[in-house]
């Protein structure tokens, strides 16, 4: 058996989430762009003499994977625990035993 509110309301933070989720991959994707901007502005040689500089980008481009990667893993944990609350609708309804709070 089930709460049909409880599941409602778990789909509503879910759904903020993975708005906020997009939002801040499409800022990454832009920050990346401009870290990848950045390197090719400049060539190797460039880079073997400011060794600095570049650690500096690359370390950049590896938090930033880093944050991308907690990311991915929360939308999918997301998307697992609504497929199986979708499943469990699904199946309690075919059993005809539901709850619904008015």
């Amino acid at each position: 058996m089930f709460d049909l509110k409880v599941i409602e309301a778990r789909i509503e933070k879910h759904e903020k989430l993975l708005d906020g989720i997009q939002n801040k991959i499409k800022d990454m994707r832009n920050d990346f762009n401009e870290i990848y901007s950045e390197l090719e502005i400049k060539d190797d040689h460039y880079y073997a003499i400011h060794l600095e500089e570049k650690k500096e980008l690359t370390e950049k481009i590896r938090s930033r994977l880093s944050v991308y990667d907690l990311l991915r893993e929360t939308a999918e944990t997301i998307r697992t625990q609504t497929k199986n609350d979708m499943q469990l609708v699904f199946e309690e309804l075919q059993k005809r035993q539901y709850h619904l709070d008015s």
